[in-house]
């Protein structure tokens, strides 16, 4: 289970730099779940389903199509892999909350709950 920790920063005096920087200090850490001992096992149809996958992502690296469409795709991509990477940091902001903020950077309406 992810949980916050209360740590101690220890105190260097060899440090170069201000008094504050070669002080111990009290911190709060986000510690992950352990994935290290995870055993993930596939079925063999999810197997052939990630397989085929590669393949197809393969095929669009090796000659990509010159379409705009994947423009659109390749920032949704993009942001759902960014939320993903931050979830696992223990940070959180929906889809919803998001596409709020580009919106209201592009000079868009936002509606807040």
């Amino acid at each position: 289970m992810p949980r916050l920790e209360s740590r101690n920063w220890p105190a260097d005096p060899s440090v170069p730099g201000p008094r504050r920087e070669r002080q111990s200090l009290r911190y709060i850490a986000y510690v992950p779940d352990r994935i290290a001992q995870v055993d993930i096992r596939l079925s063999a149809a999810i197997a052939a389903v990630v397989s085929a996958a590669e393949r197809v992502v393969d095929s669009l690296n090796r000659a990509p199509p010159v379409l705009p469409s994947l423009e659109v795709l390749a920032r949704r991509l993009l942001r759902a892999e960014s939320m993903a990477s931050s979830r696992i940091e223990g940070l959180e902001l929906s889809q919803r909350r998001l596409a709020e903020v580009e919106a209201a950077r592009e000079g868009g309406t936002v509606v807040l709950p």
